[in-house]
């Protein structure tokens, strides 16, 4: 009985180790198909230094609709006004369809731009941007998003499609500056050949530019985003006049600043504001001129600005300073908020 005994247990070891093999075998295979699997799902591209020059070159060929990302990987390439945590992801590299210029995904680390996250887009394919838009890690959807500077004709549909699917909420929302229906670019090709002559300044105003103390006055009237409260807005403008961003603002006796301008990070021209005991006297011609003579003193070959389709009188003025307006071609801004996250005023 013992001979047989031992003949079982040897048998019992023989089959419990082929079952070990086979289980080994199966588990093999199952991990060698998930690796397939995850390496078939295309990477998103963050871009480094290199990368970031060859994708400029090409950006510049691709005005008006690259102008915001240019901008943006124009700055963070030379070590200019860039902005701390801009991120810029493509579809593939060096053959790319697609790049975003976006807040990095550790936003915390990093000072507010405009009114939180940021996604500036630029795309030669609408069938590559759906695609992109529903890889992993490309944009944090868990949180707000604004989509800046993106084209009506092609990218917002796509876009929007996007929110939707993700049962979010999308759209401009009443008394967010920033957030315009449609609006065109207007481009100084030559800084040189702009017309920089206005008339001598009324009395009891004195040409200068904004401090940080103006952040607050700011923050009251350039409402960026969605409200209610705009609580990012002057830290925005905190950071921005606090690290060399070029502002011109006329000063009356009080050092209040009746009218300004400043080159905002994408390098437009922006927070143009005239006190409205102040109006009809040109000084928002002033201003404007005054930037762009600072921004051309600065080396930089061109400056743009956004300026919404109805706004006929700010695009006359840009007009008649040497701008050309980009005719046909509209864009958008629009904040992406997750359903249970979104404020009141984008629900209804």
């Amino acid at each position: 009985m013992e001979h047989f005994s031992k003949i079982f247990r040897c048998q019992m070891s023989a089959e419990g180790l082929w079952r070990l093999l086979l289980r080994r075998r199966v588990s093999t295979r199952s991990t060698v198909k998930a690796a397939a699997t995850t390496s078939s799902i295309p990477e998103v591209v963050v871009l480094n230094e290199k990368q970031l020059s060859h994708v400029l070159r090409d950006l510049r060929q691709q005005f008006p609709f690259s102008l915001p990302v240019y901008n943006l990987m124009k700055n963070t390439t030379e070590h200019v006004r860039a902005w701390p945590g801009m991120e810029f992801v493509v579809d593939s590299f060096p053959d790319y369809s697609v790049c975003i210029a976006r807040t990095s995904l550790n936003k915390d680390k990093y000072p507010v731009m405009y009114n939180g996250p940021v996604a500036m887009v630029y795309s030669r394919d609408d069938g590559k941007l759906k695609e992109f838009l529903r890889r992993e890690n490309v944009l944090d959807w868990e949180n707000k998003i604004s989509f800046m500077g993106i084209r009506k004709k092609d990218d917002e549909p796509t876009i929007m499609d996007r929110c939707d699917e993700l049962n979010g909420v999308a759209g401009q929302t009443p008394g967010a500056r920033l957030c315009l229906e449609s609006y065109h670019y207007i481009i100084f090709d030559d800084l040189n050949e702009a017309a920089y002559e206005y008339d001598e300044l009324p009395a009891g105003l004195a040409l200068g530019e904004l401090k940080p103390r103006h952040a607050k006055q700011l923050a009251k009237h350039e409402k960026y985003g969605v409200g209610p409260d705009f609580k990012n807005n002057e830290k925005f403008f905190q950071y921005l006049l606090s690290n060399g961003f070029p502002s011109v603002a006329l000063l009356d006796k009080d050092d209040y600043p009746v009218a300004h301008m400043i080159q905002r990070p994408e390098n437009s021209l922006g927070a143009g504001y005239v006190h409205p005991d102040y109006r009809s006297q040109g000084l928002y011609k002033v201003v404007m001129i005054e930037l762009i003579k600072k921004i051309r003193d600065n080396d930089e070959k061109h400056c743009w600005a956004n300026v919404a389709v109805d706004n006929e009188h700010s695009t006359n003025a840009l007009r008649k300073l040497g701008g050309h307006v980009y005719e046909g071609e509209l864009f958008t801004t629009f904040e992406y908020h997750p359903k249970e996250l979104a404020p009141e005023a984008m629900k209804s």
